[in-house]
């Protein structure tokens, strides 16, 4: 059904109204309207039906670590009365609603898909922000001076009743002053347009009752800086991708793992001191968030897994990856993990400035998903240990370079029976060989040579370094043959 009524983006303070099983998202659009900035970044100011009209509109989304554009024509799905199906307005002759919804549908699949979802899910796609869960029975005692710097800061809220039953938006906090003191009000705004609170207060509701009668409270921060008080400060952001595969670095969680918990990526975080912190240089407020991304192009097809992350202080002076037993000797920083099967888990620290690692997981091994790793702080460095991106390769053992030219020489003599018979871990370090892989071809390697566990034996990790030499041996990469000494003519595998 074509659009054919002029399309008011200035009436920003229309309620969007009555829905399906899209509240999540209606919440998300209601809370998007309360600040006109963020609205307009989403649905691009200057379009309407009339002005160089082509019967396109363009939007844009926060999506797993990019903003993409998004293009819709003016085609809305309508019932046999003319009436449009999903979102809809309260003004007859205002679609921006419909049609970023329409936009929206198209990023993850379909409408169908926007049938179950999250509402902190779809402000963290308006805004890039990152997102912080408040179980409302167990709220911290600053509960109110949260809500009263979100609602300055910025930042985008919404809250839910048992069972994601009802959503909420939270538009504004207040306090009035009673004959027994000052009282802490809420107001919510009810997405699908119904249903007033009949309680005390009336339009608007006590901090107590809002902590009896909703159970979660979402908080998507713009700025890092809420649960810290570190106001009008500069944060710093960093984000990288990675992958967990199958029979590579998908290891699993430490009481589901059964030992391959250290096949897991890990990551390089050096916290560092800021002079001009209200707080002691000691204590620094880092915000770490986790996102797992389904190769499905259909959001709702391949259910969330249960993902998490472990942090650790680093313990070595130098830059690597921490080996598999350091995992059964050291508690994580996070004591009690969480694992949650959301799209997001999201964690506030207060650490000392040093070096930590932080170890990304679903709960069980051998589960596939691309994440995305972020850190806000207010000064870090964050780097990438892990197999999805060029990694050095490691070989343990006690084999000096003398050693290995005689292993060496003898292995091209087809003298097998100098090679010892047991099994090193292919990646712990600390003898580096100074070959960069890709992720494709590390875990093809990995899988070719290895064993489930991702140990390879001797005789296949020298058939392993030799294939790596056949095929990076025009690119001029050192190899053991050249670091021992020794010629690197091609040997059969």
């Amino acid at each position: 059904h074509g659009v054919d009524e002029l399309l008011l983006f200035s009436q920003l303070h229309v309620s969007v109204c009555l829905g399906a099983e899209n509240c999540w998202f209606l919440a998300a659009l209601e809370a998007l309207t309360f600040h006109q900035d963020i609205l307009a970044a989403v649905v691009p100011q200057n379009q309407s039906f009339e002005r160089k009209y082509a019967g396109i509109f363009h939007f844009r989304f926060w999506h797993f670590g990019e903003w993409v554009d998004v293009v819709v024509d003016d085609r809305l799905p309508v019932n046999e009365a003319g009436e449009l199906l999903f979102v809809s307005s309260v003004y007859k002759n205002v679609f921006w609603g419909a049609l970023l919804e329409k936009a929206y549908a198209k990023l993850y699949g379909s409408y169908e898909d926007l049938q179950i979802g999250q509402v902190s899910e779809a402000l963290v796609d308006f805004t890039g922000g990152v997102n912080t869960r408040i179980k409302l029975a167990e709220a911290p005692p600053d509960l109110w001076d949260i809500l009263t710097r979100a609602t300055y800061s910025r930042s985008l809220m919404g809250c839910q009743t048992h069972l994601g039953v009802r959503l909420g938006v939270t538009s504004n906090v207040f306090t009035v002053t009673c004959q027994y003191g000052p009282e802490n009000l809420v107001r919510l705004r009810n997405p699908w347009g119904k249903i007033e609170w009949k309680g005390d207060w009336s339009d608007r509701m006590s901090l107590q009752d809002f902590k009896i009668h909703f159970v979660d409270l979402m908080i998507c921060k713009l700025t890092p800086d809420l649960m810290s008080q570190e106001d009008g400060k500069k944060w710093m952001y960093s984000l990288q991708k990675g992958r967990w595969v199958k029979g590579s670095t998908a290891g699993g969680s430490l009481g589901f793992s059964n030992g391959s918990f250290w096949m897991n990526p890990q990551y390089w975080l050096n916290v560092l001191p800021v002079e001009d912190s209200r707080k002691s240089p000691s204590s620094c407020n880092v915000v770490i968030s986790l996102m797992q991304k389904h190769s499905s192009k259909h959001r709702n097809r391949a259910p969330h897994l249960f993902i998490g992350f472990l942090l650790y202080k680093q313990p070595y002076q130098e830059i690597s990856l921490l080996p598999p037993g350091f995992f059964t000797q050291h508690q994580p920083v996070n004591k009690h993990q969480v694992f949650l099967d959301e799209r997001e888990v999201t964690h506030d620290f207060h650490l000392e400035p040093c070096v930590y690692v932080i170890v990304p997981c679903t709960l069980e091994p051998q589960q596939e998903s691309e994440f995305i790793l972020r850190v806000f702080s207010r000064k870090h460095i964050l780097r990438c240990f892990d197999l999805n991106s060029p990694t050095k390769l490691n070989a343990t053992g006690t084999l000096s370079i003398q050693e290995f030219r005689v292993l060496w020489k003898r292995l091209r003599e087809e003298d097998h029976s100098v090679l010892p018979s047991h099994s090193v871990f292919l990646f712990p370090p600390p003898f580096y060989v100074g070959i960069s892989l890709s992720n494709e071809v590390c875990n093809l390697m990995a899988i070719r040579y290895g064993d489930p566990d991702l140990q390879i034996s001797f005789e296949s990790f020298v058939c392993f370094m030799l294939r790596v030499e056949i095929m990076g041996g025009e690119t001029g990469a050192p190899c053991l043959a050249r670091q021992a000494g020794l010629p690197a003519e091609p040997w059969p595998l």
